[in-house]
């Protein structure tokens, strides 16, 4: 809950929404953290939770990776991604945040791949050098400011559907490809 009580700190005004699927980390978070009614909290599977609102957002941040091995494959399709792109403001931004390597991440460029299947702009935020690490993925319909635009030509990875996201292959491939 860091960032979302970040961004109630520093634009109160803001309405905020969390997902958490997990109701232990919600209490936690209430217990420990001191999370009040500053956000909104909805325990559920993101995508159904998503799914249900009638709301539009300016900002909807996929942060649901535990790890490099803990990728809920849902959240990553094509399908998921037409479900984000509906619920966003014309101007909004969608951000993934993931693990890998910019570049050679195979898990990396089939998100990326997938992604611009419903976004004019993709851009790839990470901190310059080419080894594995925490980025993010951005997309909007707006040209993207931030990051890097990455080729067209580098963004060939799998196309991930709910029928074929074979995200475990793709973490096992990055795995045995890291030096």
């Amino acid at each position: 809950f860091s960032m979302p009580r970040y961004l109630k700190e520093k634009s109160p005004e803001v309405s905020v929404d969390v997902v958490e699927i997990d109701p232990d980390v919600v209490n936690a978070a209430k217990e420990f953290l001191e999370l009040k009614e500053e956000c909104n909290v909805f325990i559920g599977d993101g995508r159904q939770v998503l799914r249900q609102q009638s709301v539009s957002y300016d900002l909807i941040v996929n942060d649901a990776f535990r790890g490099v091995r803990k990728i809920p494959f849902h959240l990553v399709t094509q399908e998921f991604h037409q479900i984000v792109r509906q619920k966003l403001t014309p101007k909004g931004l969608y951000a993934i945040n993931s693990l890998g390597h910019p570049v050679n991440s195979l898990l990396v460029r089939s998100v990326l791949r997938t992604v611009q299947q419903e976004f004019e702009h993709v851009s790839l935020l990470y901190d310059g050098r080419e080894a594995e690490q925490n980025l993010w993925i951005l997309a909007s319909q707006e040209p993207i400011s931030a990051g890097h635009s990455p080729p067209i030509s580098e963004i060939n990875g799998r196309l991930l559907t709910d029928d074929n996201a074979p995200v475990e292959f793709l973490v096992a491939t990055d795995l045995v490809q890291t030096p």
